[in-house]
């Protein structure tokens, strides 16, 4: 949490523009668990804005430069998240 890694699992909110999103807005935890904000890297937002393009970059380097993808991750920066973003 705050940019530290922790042993206490935690909800991480990837957004495109974090001084943006850090201008007065807060998550509170889901259900328990906390969420932690962060800035989205170059290869996070191009899988989210352009997936096959995102796609064509991964087959084209070497395997430790392509991000993973986690069961239940969510890419969507058409707007910020909320709490309603992580329920479901």
């Amino acid at each position: 949490m705050g940019g530290r890694i922790t042993d206490e699992p935690a909800i991480v909110a990837a957004v495109e523009n974090l001084a943006k999103y850090k201008q007065g807005q807060s998550l509170e935890p889901v259900s328990g668990v906390p969420v932690d904000v962060r800035q989205a890297t170059s290869m996070e937002r191009i899988r989210a804005s352009q997936p096959g393009l995102c796609v064509r970059i991964a087959a084209a380097t070497r395997p430790e430069a392509t991000i993973p993808s986690f069961e239940g991750e969510q890419s969507d920066f058409s707007e910020e998240p909320t709490a309603e973003s992580f329920s479901g």
